[in-house]
């Protein structure tokens, strides 16, 4: 519920709707909001985790993602941490006083400490021909290389192995 009233925020926010999708995930109350939006412009990731930091005090931590990524798939969102994040440029913490986050488990003193965001897409000032294509097994080897693995694959099933 919570997402869906950051999600319309958001979307409102600037007077278009630059956010795909906005999640809240409840595991282990990780304190982390993950947001799936097209970047406007260069420093638009900056204005979006404020403008969300501002809504709410349920996370202290807000992960930025490409806006055909599925914010759901948390494999696939830290997995875009580790592509296109760098540590340097891409993760961006706050002064060390910022308002302490309320759900989060790791803090019960109230006391205050840094907020962060993390870019994990790509530079809206590349080229196109700079961003890493999507790859599938279909595109990514020889056509005999995957009748061989397909029929291993059907071997290693059909005794048992693999189910």
């Amino acid at each position: 519920m919570k997402s869906a009233e950051l999600y319309r925020r958001i979307n409102s926010y600037w007077g278009i709707s630059p956010a795909s999708w906005v999640q809240l995930p409840v595991e282990n109350r990780l304190g982390v909001c993950l947001v799936s939006s097209e970047i406007l412009y260069s420093g638009f990731e900056w204005q979006l985790a404020n403008a969300l930091f501002s809504f709410s005090s349920l996370f202290d931590k807000v992960l930025i993602l490409d806006e055909q990524i599925d914010p759901t798939n948390l494999a696939r969102a830290f997995d875009d941490i580790w592509v296109k994040a760098h540590p340097g440029n891409d993760w961006v913490f706050s002064d060390p006083n910022a308002p302490a986050a309320s759900a989060p488990m790791y803090r019960q003193d109230g006391k205050t400490g840094s907020r962060l965001y993390i870019s994990a897409t790509w530079d809206p000032r590349w080229d196109e021909e700079y961003i890493a294509p999507r790859v599938d097994f279909e595109s990514s080897f020889p056509e005999d290389i995957r009748e061989s693995v397909l029929e291993r694959w059907a071997d290693l099933k059909s005794e048992g192995i693999i189910k």
